[in-house]
Formats: C-alpha cells, sequence, structure tokens
C-alpha cells in the first residue's frame, strides 16, 4: 500500500487535490507497520520472553549516546533534552542487551517529548545505587493522576485528558518497556501528579 502510494505521488498521477489523500495513505502505512511490529514484539515476549544478547555494558554511556543521537528529534518537537550528573567510571555496569537498553530508553525519551510543552525539558539519569542501579527519563509534561500510573503499562493505554492521536504512537511503547525491563530482571514505575511533569525509573 506505501509503495503503491508513493508511486502514485512520485509519477505525479494524482490530481493536486489528491495529493493530501497519498500523503495520510503513506502516513497511516508506517502506522500501521509500527503497530504490528509491536504487537509481534509483544506477542513474543509473552510467548517465551525476549532473547537477550547479554554482555557488560556501561548504562551511563549507553543513555549519553542516546541522549545525543536523540537531540535532533528533541530540538524538532521544540523540547531540551540533557543528561542530569555524572556518574564514576565502571559504577553503571550491568549484564544487558545494549540494543535493547537503548530500543527501551528511546521508547521512554519519545514519550516524553511528546507530551513534554514546547520549551519543556526532558532530562536523563543514570545513577549507581547500591546492588541496583537507577535510570530515570523526566519530562515537564501534564503529568498523570495517581489512580492511572499503573494503567499506563497496559497496551493501548489511553489517560483521560490525552488526545488519542496526539503522538501517533501506537499506546504500545509504555508496555514493551514493562517487558524489556522485566526481562533484565528490573522494574519499572512512574513518579508524577496532574501538572507536575512525570519521571519514569
Amino acid at each position: 500500500i506505501r509503495a503503491n502510494a508513493e508511486v502514485l505521488a512520485r509519477e505525479d498521477l494524482v490530481a493536486d487535490g489528491g495529493r493530501p489523500l497519498v500523503v495520510d495513505i503513506v502516513a497511516e502505512s508506517d502506522r500501521l507497520s509500527h503497530l504490528i511490529g509491536d504487537l509481534l514484539q509483544l506477542a513474543a515476549t509473552d510467548a517465551s520472553g525476549l532473547d537477550l544478547d547479554r554482555q557488560p555494558v556501561d548504562l551511563a554511556a549507553i543513555a549519553a549516546d542516546t541522549v545525543r543521537q536523540a537531540a535532533a528529534l528533541a530540538a524538532e518537537r521544540g523540547v531540551s533534552l540533557q543528561m542530569a550528573g555524572r556518574a564514576g567510571a565502571g559504577s553503571t555496569v550491568v549484564s544487558g542487551d545494549r540494543d535493547r537498553l537503548i530500543q527501551l530508553l528511546l521508547i521512554l525519551l519519545e514519550n516524553a517529548f511528546d507530551h513534554s510543552p514546547p520549551g519543556g525539558t526532558v532530562t536523563v539519569e543514570v545513577a549507581p545505587g547500591g546492588r541496583s542501579l537507577l535510570m530515570a527519563v523526566a519530562d515537564q509534561g501534564p503529568g498523570i493522576a495517581v489512580a492511572d500510573r499503573d494503567k499506563v503499562f497496559q497496551p493501548f493505554a489511553r489517560l483521560p485528558g490525552v488526545a488519542r492521536d496526539r503522538a501517533g504512537g501506537t499506546g504500545l511503547g509504555l508496555a514493551l518497556v514493562h517487558q524489556m525491563v522485566v526481562e533484565h530482571e528490573g522494574a519499572i514505575d512512574v513518579e508524577s501528579a496532574p501538572g507536575r511533569g512525570s519521571k519514569f525509573r
């Protein structure tokens, strides 16, 4: 569908009045493709768990690289992105799958960008904590009511007052993050309140 729509546009086979419709077809095809990919990944995880390639990885280094790569996307959304503090060398090494850890951090960042006001700041933090490590992504968005905090990790969760298509997402991102954290023998929660932003830890 996407390929056919692109040919129509590229070969000038659509009247001017129909061009916006072709653009919509391409965008919706992309959204559905992303949705299917997320559904397949969730289904595979539920069935047999993720296939993790565990290696010693430095979580702070991964976060710094991911923040650097996501800076352009943050700027595009009109949001400032920053790292909080600096962990000591070797103090944030974990046994994990580098690609999966990057993936879950990118999902958290995109979620933060989507819910941040123009000119807002998204902050990423990685810190040692005894026998565990903390990674957190904080935004300055509208926040989440206490009663809705656990719901955000459920597939297709939509919170009251948030437009369904505001972020153009699938409603599966945070569910995927939850699965990946659990597969890494971790835990995730959110500290939030209406009007005070959200901090996913």
